[in-house]
């Protein structure tokens, strides 16, 4: 005796396989590598991003043409 859910795969057996990912060994030994850094070191890794982001806005509110607040209203 069959159901609807025998019918929708047509009797037939599927076997999915899982492998996995490459990337997840680099990961792990990144965050074994992060874990093992003190907190001055972790500020660090931070400060290029912190400063490049700060470079962009600055850049960005200089660069920006001044407007007129009258065109708000």
């Amino acid at each position: 005796m069959t159901n609807r859910a025998d019918r929708g795969w047509g009797g037939k057996l599927c076997m999915i396989i899982v492998e996995p990912d490459p990337r997840l060994d680099q990961l792990r030994r990144l965050d074994a590598g992060l874990t093992r850094l003190a907190v001055w070191q972790h500020c660090l890794l931070i400060t290029p991003f912190a400063l490049i982001t700060a470079g962009l806005t600055a850049w960005l509110t200089l660069a920006a043409p001044l407007v007129d607040p009258k065109l708000f209203f």
